[in-house]
């Protein structure tokens, strides 16, 4: 088992605050992002905490609810698919750098019959990417 699956197993269950960092993102994923959004994140380091995988716990885990979206319920083991989804996923910004409301990447992949969709907040000052939240979607539901 990967070592994002055991952090964010222990985040899930765990109120105490706990951080998992996936690593700086690389020269290739940094050129996507600039090519993608016009964002230069050389540097930056990918984390999830645990706030970020509560909040996924609490929005998309009901597996009667996720449903009736079209979606998957989201399971620990998801979660280490963040590297994988951000490698290959296109990549959308949604907000402004710099603005009083925190500027995020969406990526969207597709990974077997399912569409994951992951977001970050972009911290400029600390060059730091972290997991907003995630969803699984039904491949039929949008066009990537």
């Amino acid at each position: 088992m990967s070592r994002a699956i055991e952090a964010a197993k222990r985040m899930w269950d765990n109120h105490g605050h706990q951080i998992h960092t996936f690593g700086t993102i690389s020269d290739v994923e940094t050129s996507r992002i600039k090519q993608q959004t016009g964002l230069n994140l050389n540097a930056f380091t990918r984390f999830m905490a645990t706030r970020g995988v509560r909040h996924v716990k609490n929005n998309h885990t009901d597996p009667e609810q996720e449903t009736l979206q079209q979606q998957f319920a989201i399971k620990p083991s998801d979660f280490g698919l963040i590297p994988k989804i951000a490698a290959i996923g296109s990549i959308r910004l949604i907000g402004k750098t710099g603005s009083r409301k925190p500027a995020r990447l969406e990526y969207t992949a597709i990974i077997g019959n399912r569409v994951y969709i992951y977001l970050e907040t972009i911290g400029i000052g600390d060059k730091r990417l972290e997991l907003w939240t995630m969803r699984i979607e039904q491949i039929n539901k949008r066009k990537v």
